[in-house]
């Protein structure tokens, strides 16, 4: 069910980076084996539009690496998870690491009876983003034309986010850092998608932990 809903939230973000990508004239087959290489929004535009630009492998290598420091801080978090895990998990399982899974396994790992569960479910959610993830960035890349003109990366990561966070909004504090987090993506369309969304994840913290101290001067 989880994975049904991410996917949903996926779809349009794919869609838009499809359609996208179709626009920096890079070859279909070279923009479409980034989905594979990086699966990530953010670093397989970054990677792409570079390419179409003229610029190095090694300066894209290097932006690619920068836009994607936030893994850094989502295995920093995920420590306990993956520590307790084998070590053919602890190599291959980051690989399937992106914002979605992220959010998904934090929410639902204390529902979780044991390692060996979280591993399972880890697995499962994130192949079922990656085997998704390949047709809807292909579907947008060359039916591009056809989608809305709405559709954008702009719009689309709000959506995600909301997506990623439905099964935690549980009380009044996480609805509110629910919108602060959706209303700071709306502002910040510069940013990669990827920064944008540990931004809204910032701002919704902040949120949550003001409101709650409001709630204790009342």
């Amino acid at each position: 069910m989880d994975a049904i809903q991410l996917i949903a939230g996926l779809t349009p973000l794919g869609l838009a980076l499809g359609a996208a990508m179709a626009d920096t004239g890079v070859s279909a087959p070279a923009s479409l084996s980034t989905s594979v290489l990086l699966f990530g929004a953010s670093a397989q535009l970054v990677a792409v539009s570079l390419l179409g630009a003229g610029a190095g492998v090694l300066s894209t290598l290097a932006t690619i690496t920068a836009v994607n420091t936030r893994l850094f801080v989502y295995s920093a978090v995920l420590r306990n998870t993956l520590g307790l895990q084998p070590r053919w998990f602890r190599w291959a399982g980051p690989y399937l690491l992106v914002d979605p899974l992220f959010a998904i396994v934090k929410v639902r790992e204390p529902e979780l009876p044991d390692v060996e569960s979280v591993r399972t479910y880890y697995l499962v959610t994130g192949l079922a983003l990656w085997f998704a993830w390949q047709p809807i960035v292909a579907l947008g890349l060359f039916a591009g034309p056809l989608l809305p003109d709405g559709l954008s990366m702009e719009f689309a990561g709000p959506a995600l986010f909301l997506t990623m966070l439905i099964p935690a909004i549980r009380t009044v504090a996480a609805f509110t850092a629910a919108t602060a987090g959706a209303v700071t993506m709306i502002l910040l369309p510069e940013l990669p998608a990827g920064f944008a969304l540990l931004a809204a994840g910032l701002a919704g913290a902040a949120a949550a932990s003001l409101g709650a101290r409001w709630r204790t001067l009342r």
